[in-house]
């Protein structure tokens, strides 16, 4: 059976990844993670939330046809894909990808080349596409996870439910990563002019920063990856209990 290594909320990777790109401590929030939670439910949500659950006792399990084993070897095929498509993105020059990694040579104009608009650009084009694969696969394990029991059935439709009630949340929270990438595309131009000491524009000096930046914004899709599939992971991880329903 796949392992899958436990990951709690407030320590994921890309909280780390984040805290060492703009220098700054992650604050182990652990003890405050249901009232932070409960900050982002308004009344709403709450009230959908809550229709969910009173909804499952009207749910006719009906079984699937997928077993446990091949759910889990979706989920892990599909994960690959996601992590093996960011890698081709961020692999320098010519690519398959569709979106890669802005090129920049030795000719390229200093503004172009340290300008960090086409990091972040890049960063939400890849955003983009995570979050469709990821909710695509989400979609497709829930509705498999769903027919292995009842109490499974009832576990995915909450799931679902909580899903679209987090979903804006969510967004505002992946979308403020690429300002901070932003940031982090200053900083390297600070130290890349400082180590100049008043020369000017070195390319291949610059490349050499690039190799760093694109390092980082692959660390930082990858984290972020890990992080949207977290509530996925769970459903998976859930079989095992839930077969003995």
């Amino acid at each position: 059976m796949p392992q899958f290594s436990p990951t709690s909320l407030h320590s994921t990777r890309l909280v780390r990844s984040l805290a060492a790109l703009i220098d700054t401590p992650s604050h182990d929030s652990g003890h405050q993670f249901s009232r932070r939670l409960g900050t982002l439910i308004d009344l709403g949500d709450s009230v959908k939330l809550a229709n969910a659950q009173l909804g499952l006792k009207e749910l006719v399990f009906e079984p699937g046809v997928v077993d446990p084993a091949s759910i889990r070897r979706d989920f892990l095929a599909g994960r690959a894909a996601i992590i093996n498509a960011i890698l081709q993105a961020c692999v320098p020059g010519e690519t398959a990808s569709r979106i890669r990694f802005p090129t920049v040579t030795a000719t390229t104009l200093e503004a172009e080349a340290t300008a960090p608009d086409a990091y972040s650009a890049f960063y939400r084009a890849q955003q983009s596409e995570i979050s469709y694969a990821v909710l695509r696969l989400h979609t497709a394990i829930r509705a498999d996870v769903a027919g292995i029991s009842s109490g499974l059935q009832q576990l995915a439709a909450l799931d679902g439910a909580l899903g679209a009630a987090m979903g804006n949340h969510l967004r505002g929270y992946f979308g403020a990563v690429p300002a901070l990438l932003a940031r982090h595309v200053v900083t390297l131009r600070s130290d890349y002019l400082e180590q100049l000491d008043g020369k000017s524009y070195q390319a291949d000096s610059w490349l050499m920063q690039l190799g760093k930046l694109r390092a980082d914004i692959q660390n930082l899709l990858l984290a972020e990856v890990e992080a949207r599939l977290l509530p996925l992971q769970g459903l998976v991880e859930a079989l095992h209990d839930g077969m003995m329903d």
